[in-house]
């Protein structure tokens, strides 16, 4: 599917946004003044993209960030107020897998 339409749509928009010095809106537009909505789609897929994208880089520097602490924050399971350690992180495989989905990313059980 990708190969047989997505390609093609895409070298269309480039060859002829080339040859009209125009964006994906314009070149949509010069088509037929319908598909102008295909740019605008186009250009928010990019840049949802590019959000989902950073979303994971803040993920990745914020695990590199505390991974210089002393004491690495995932090799034991943390401490609650009274003292006990928490019952989630002892249920769960590893400290590990309950920092990076509690505290990393922030998940809810």
């Amino acid at each position: 599917m990708m190969v047989l339409e997505g390609m093609p749509l895409f070298l269309i928009e480039l060859g002829i946004g080339q040859r009209l010095r125009t964006g994906p809106v314009g070149v949509w537009n010069a088509i037929h003044p319908y598909l102008g909505g295909v740019g605008v789609s186009a250009a928010v897929v990019s840049f949802l993209v590019g959000l989902y994208y950073n979303v994971i880089i803040t993920w990745c520097v914020y695990y590199l960030y505390n991974s210089f602490t002393l004491t690495l924050p995932w090799s034991e399971c943390p401490k609650e107020a009274n003292g006990s350690t928490v019952i989630e992180c002892e249920r769960s495989t590893s400290p590990t897998k309950y920092y990076w989905n509690r505290k990393a990313i922030d998940t809810s059980p």
